[in-house]
Parts: structure tokens; C-alpha cells; sequence
């Protein structure tokens, strides 16, 4: 069991993504939030991943993924919306 005060800090540093804040090193680079099927969150990831160097954290048993990526001109767009649309994401 863990007492309150840890379980407090916890969840506060997961609704924070502190892991990515503190790993900053001065230099701006985007951060997604990209809400899918949990079942599905690791292979959505990967699809990310393949065209760009990304950092990824997984929320809400993989249905919430927070992708940090490398500065560029369009925050990574050209790799994260593909991605999602092959899942079936982005529709309008």
C-alpha cells in the first residue's frame, strides 16, 4: 500500500509528464497527446516511431500515448498524423 503523500506525488507527475518536462535541455521539441485504443497504443507507437526519433509514454493502459519528438518545422506532424490515421484516427 502506498501511503498518501507518494500516491499524491505520483499521479501528479503522471498527469505533469514530468519525466519528459525534466528531461528538457533548453531546446523546444513538440509534445503529442494522442488519445486510441489502449489495445492498440504500443503498435501506434511503433508506427510513430518508425519515421522519427520519438520518446513515448504510455497512460491509461496504452489508450493515452505522449510522444515527445525532435524539434522540426511542423512539430512532427508529417509522421504523427499519418500514424494516427492508419488507425483509424483524424477523421473529419
Amino acid at each position: 500500500m502506498v501511503d498518501d503523500m507518494v500516491s499524491r506525488s505520483l499521479w501528479r507527475a503522471i498527469r505533469d509528464v514530468t519525466p519528459f518536462a525534466a528531461a528538457r535541455t533548453g531546446v523546444d521539441r513538440p509534445l503529442w497527446r494522442v488519445a486510441g485504443a489502449p489495445a492498440r497504443g504500443a503498435e501506434l507507437a511503433s508506427a510513430i516511431s518508425t519515421g522519427v526519433d520519438a520518446e513515448v509514454l504510455y497512460d491509461w493502459g496504452g489508450g493515452l500515448l505522449w510522444v515527445l519528438l525532435a524539434p522540426s518545422d511542423d512539430a512532427g506532424a508529417a509522421f504523427v498524423r499519418p500514424a494516427i490515421a492508419a488507425f483509424g484516427g483524424m477523421r473529419r
